[in-house]
């Protein structure tokens, strides 16, 4: 891995580490077209929502 990606990386993970690093930003459908995420709901790395996601994002073929 190139350096320049290997210290961008890190500050990413920092940033998670943190909680001030956005995972996922609303508005965001699962794959049948529910929105899973309203519009302007975010959340982070330290957010316990994010351990119980039961779904597929938008363009994933399958079943959760």
């Amino acid at each position: 891995m190139p350096e320049a990606a290997r210290t961008q990386a890190e500050a990413i993970r920092a940033q998670m580490m943190k909680g001030s690093f956005d995972i996922f930003k609303g508005e965001l459908k699962d794959n049948t077209g529910k929105v899973v995420i309203p519009g302007g709901k975010v959340l982070r790395q330290t957010d316990l929502e994010l351990e119980s996601m039961n779904y597929l994002v938008d363009g994933v073929i399958g079943k959760a």
